[in-house]
């Protein structure tokens, strides 16, 4: 299964380190020395230990994929205490529902008229062991407060996303909040993730002062990265 993502940096921070090597326990070598100075470093590689080496995703792209699973942050199915990595069914939802936070971001920061740029890719997914929680498919909690559109209010969607993270599921497919009745992915495990292509499309997000209100396609481009032997 094809979905897109749209981020602000395909592989940000440490996961750069990421295109360098092709086995885990060689990165967890990379980061011990890192480590030393790093004290960013040594959180992210007590982070890594968490997640079993079988579980890596180990295709092309290495970086853009386990970037997410290397910061413990709270999201719509993570309460802070593992790492999601969100995708989309088309281009067009991807970057909506990254509009949509950037949106938050720059209104809470009262930014003044800018481009925010976005990278936008494509990764091929695995279907297997992912939940199907869109309303009247066969994992249907049956509860609306796993939609509610405020972050702030993420509780039940967090508890149902560790409960099927810790139930063996490797993704779990939802309707779009910013997009329906398209579909969104959150992935809990980085194997789920197949491949990821290596073309990729640069593009900004129009922000007038008080909200996007476009997007515009600036350039194609490919990511950098090395591809495991």
């Amino acid at each position: 299964m094809k979905v897109h993502r749209a981020v602000a940096d395909p592989m940000p921070g440490l996961a750069a380190l990421l295109e360098l090597i092709s086995d885990p326990l060689d990165f967890d070598e990379l980061l011990s020395i890192r480590a030393i100075t790093d004290p960013v470093a040594r959180e992210t590689q007590a982070i890594l230990k968490l997640i079993p080496a079988a579980d890596w995703y180990r295709g092309p792209r290495t970086g853009s994929v386990m970037a997410p699973f290397m910061h413990q942050v709270e999201s719509r199915f993570s309460p802070g205490t593992f790492g999601v990595l969100y995708a989309a069914e088309t281009l067009e939802i991807a970057v909506r529902e990254s509009a949509y936070h950037a949106e938050v971001i720059a209104a809470k920061a009262k930014m003044s008229p800018r481009s925010i740029p976005r990278v936008a890719f494509r990764m091929r997914l695995r279907t297997s062991r992912m939940a199907d929680i869109r309303p009247g498919a066969h994992d249907d909690p049956m509860d609306p407060a796993v939609y509610d559109p405020d972050p702030e209010h993420y509780a039940t969607a967090q508890r149902l996303g560790k409960r099927l993270r810790d139930s063996g599921r490797w993704s779990v497919r939802y309707t779009s909040v910013r997009h329906p009745p398209g579909s969104c992915y959150g992935i809990f495990v980085p194997r789920a993730v197949e491949f990821v292509e290596d073309k990729g499309r640069g593009l900004n997000l129009i922000w007038d002062g008080s909200r996007i209100t476009a997007t515009e396609l600036i350039s194609t481009m490919y990511l950098s990265s090395r591809r495991p032997p």
